[in-house]
């Protein structure tokens, strides 16, 4: 007998903030707010947070890699006068301004008699909201203050950072301007709130150590800045206008049409004590919602008194915006394949057909610190035909029709942060070991 059993678990994601151009401008405020002095970061260790990396490194020289690819400690000959156990152990980064992963390099506390190189990677997702000459490498010292090296090495066309050290202990990426959110899409007419944060780096004169500043906690920009909107400063009635409500804070209203140039660039132009500037940009889409589109599949099993049940479902898909139940509805593909093995059964089945706009939701939101979130679910109510091969000792059975219950090609899911930039989203959920059923998911979408 078919026995009807659907448990697909699946998981989707979207994101809709973008990131492009740049500009400058000019714009308000004067008056800066009083507040008191910024004090020096001080924060507990990183927690491990990845897959370590180990090799042996002896007075010849060598290198390593972090198991995530993002960093690469190259040791000079001659820097080492033993063989040395050295380690990369990717771990949460708690810096002020952080970028990315944070790294603990072993043997903490190893001295090396020549500089040590440590090249690391970034993503322009990473640099969203931010700007290239504003990303700084730091480490943590043994009073939990984080130290940012005033001599840095930045390569835009390889998207990495470099920097020499004769010690190790924890290390991580920062930047110093941070312009939240980075990216957004918003209705005509409507508005975003900036705010420009700024984590700064004093070189305190209590301090003996000069090849680094102390890092100071982030915090609003005091300082008016100069804001434009693709360039032209404050903005105009074809782009939408930005205005500085206080040093730190603007606002950018969008015209009551959507732009003909759209990602819209809105920027503040940030002096530095140096007398140059840095650029910052928040990309915003004006007046509509992005459809995306790629593909989910799942891949469960459930083991029981009734046999194996293997379920895989593939589903094509393209999200749009609905007005007006703000929210993306799905239409696209859907592929099931159903195998039952018993003892003396084996019956298969295939499902395919139409994904129609009834049949899945996702919803993405503003999490309230600039990153966007997600969550959503797809189902689709299948009548399939199985099949039955039995061995010798029973008669197969004929063909059944059967209906659902409901076949999910991706499950609520819980909210979920999207990527930066905005243009991909992809990831997999596996289920935890002896969890029934047991799932396999991945998800991949574009922006189309």
């Amino acid at each position: 007998m078919l026995v009807k059993r659907w448990v697909l678990v699946g998981a989707m994601g979207l994101f809709t903030a973008l990131v492009a151009s740049c500009g400058s401008g000019s714009s308000g405020s004067t008056n800066a707010p009083v507040r008191p002095p910024a004090t020096p970061a001080v924060t507990g260790k990183g927690e491990p947070n990845g897959t370590p990396t180990q090799a042996t490194i002896g007075a010849g020289g060598g290198q390593l890699t972090s198991s995530d690819g993002m960093l690469t400690v190259i040791v000079p000959p001659g820097a080492l006068t033993a063989d040395t156990p050295i380690g990369i152990q990717p771990i949460t980064n708690l810096a002020p301004g952080s970028l990315g992963a944070s790294y603990r390099l072993t043997p903490e506390g190893q001295v090396f008699g020549s500089p040590a190189q440590l090249v690391f990677a970034f993503t322009d997702a990473e640099l969203a909201g931010s700007a290239l000459a504003a990303l700084r490498v730091a480490y943590q010292d043994d009073k939990g203050q984080w130290r940012s090296l005033k001599s840095v090495t930045r390569d835009a066309a390889a998207h990495k950072l470099s920097v020499t050290t004769t010690h190790f202990s924890d290390w991580a990426q920062t930047t110093g301007l941070k312009l939240t959110p980075p990216s957004k899409s918003i209705q005509a007419g409507e508005s975003v709130d900036l705010r420009l944060e700024i984590c700064l780096y004093k070189d305190y004169e209590e301090s003996s150590d000069e090849l680094s500043d102390l890092v100071l906690t982030c915090e609003q920009s005091r300082e008016s800045t100069l804001w434009a909107v693709n360039g032209v400063a404050g903005g105009d009635g074809e782009s939408g206008t930005v205005s500085e409500i206080a040093p730190g804070d603007a606002k950018y209203v969008s015209p009551d049409i959507a732009p003909t140039r759209n990602r819209v660039a809105v920027s503040a132009d940030v002096p530095q004590t140096d007398g140059s500037k840095i650029l910052v940009v928040s990309n915003i889409t004006v007046g509509g919602h992005p459809s995306w589109v790629g593909t989910s599949r799942t891949d469960t099993t459930l083991t029981d008194m009734n046999g194996v049940t293997k379920i895989v479902a593939d589903a094509s898909v393209r999200w749009t915006w609905d007005e007006t139940d703000q929210a993306y509805h799905a239409i696209g593909a859907l592929a099931i394949d159903y195998n039952l093995t018993t003892a003396s059964c084996t019956t298969t089945a295939h499902f395919q057909g139409a994904i129609a706009g009834q049949d899945g939701t996702l919803v993405v939101f503003d999490s309230g610190s600039g990153q966007q979130q997600y969550s959503g679910t797809g189902y689709t109510n299948a009548t399939v035909m199985g099949t039955s091969t039995c061995n010798a000792t029973h008669t197969p059975e004929p063909a059944l029709a059967f209906s659902g219950p409901t076949a999910w090609w991706t499950a609520p899911l819980p909210p979920a942060n999207v990527s930066a930039d905005g243009r991909t989203i992809a990831g997999s959920v596996v289920s935890p070991p002896g969890q029934m059923p047991s799932t396999d998911a991945q998800w991949s979408f574009t922006v189309e």
